[in-house]
């Protein structure tokens, strides 16, 4: 009877193993999820918002959370994006460090730029936009949302 139990036990034991490791993805496969994540990532933001919302990825945003979306919607969802897959906070923490959190803020000011560039004619109403584009880059970069991500 001992036997059988530790038998049964050392089955359970590997088979408990097993599940584990078929669950756990291998290092090429979380260097493949991170390669496509780079590759979403540096889509401009139309073609981001319109990407096939496939998991792995955490696609869930709140827009610009402190700061009315309106123009910057699709950069915010974007950003969104960056902050939950490879911050701390979400199920993926592909690159939770400084240099990622720089390079994701660093692509939202790109692309709340290009979308006052695209949207607004030359001029004051353009100015504005920017004005506003840089004010979030500048509290994005003093670290107002750094819980966000680490």
């Amino acid at each position: 009877m001992r036997v059988r139990s530790a038998l049964r036990k050392a089955f359970l034991a590997t088979t408990a193993c097993l599940a584990l490791a078929a669950a756990a993805p291998s290092p090429a496969a979380a260097d493949d999820i991170r390669a496509e994540a780079d590759r979403i990532m540096n889509l401009n933001r139309i073609d981001f918002v319109n990407h096939p919302k496939n998991p792995p990825f955490d696609w869930s945003n709140d827009g610009c959370t402190w700061w009315p979306d309106g123009i910057f919607f699709e950069a915010c969802a974007q950003h969104d994006f960056g902050y939950r897959n490879y911050g701390n906070h979400g199920a993926l923490k592909l690159s939770p460090t400084p240099e990622t959190k720089a390079w994701i803020d660093e692509h939202f000011w790109h692309q709340m730029r290009a979308s006052c560039l695209e949207t607004h004619p030359a001029g004051a109403t353009q100015d504005l936009c920017l004005g506003e584009a840089k004010l979030m880059y500048d509290g994005l970069r003093a670290g107002v949302a750094d819980g966000a991500f680490y």
